[in-house]
């Protein structure tokens, strides 16, 4: 996991909550068993092709597209599919956590959705 997706997964509360807290509150501190239970936790992993769906992404471009939002989000491939050409695999759960709370996601497109 990228220095990026653990800021945008801690900010989105989806990472084991920090044992203590040191400097006064400012910096949280994580045991290295409840990082790695996290790590080793069972997840989802959806292909290139299935996260550029899930992002509204279509046409020629998807791939790419849904690659550069993963990118900026700092998002890594978790593995490969198997065989020749298989397509970089994301975690699902990450994938959709980061989509839900994007920026611009205020309360009339909400309302819409």
């Amino acid at each position: 996991m990228s220095p990026a997706s653990w800021s945008l997964l801690r900010k989105l509360v989806h990472l084991p909550e920090p044992r203590h807290h040191a400097l006064g509150g400012r910096l949280s501190l994580w045991h290295v068993e409840d990082v790695d239970a996290y790590a080793r936790c069972t997840f989802e992993r959806w292909p290139l092709s299935q996260v550029a769906q899930c992002l509204g992404c279509s046409g020629p471009s998807a791939a790419g597209t849904a690659r550069r939002q993963l990118s900026r989000w700092g998002l890594l491939a978790v593995d490969r599919a198997p065989g020749r050409g298989g397509e970089g695999r994301f975690a699902a759960d990450q994938v959709q956590a980061a989509h839900q709370a994007r920026p611009g996601r205020g309360r009339w497109a909400q309302a819409r959705a």
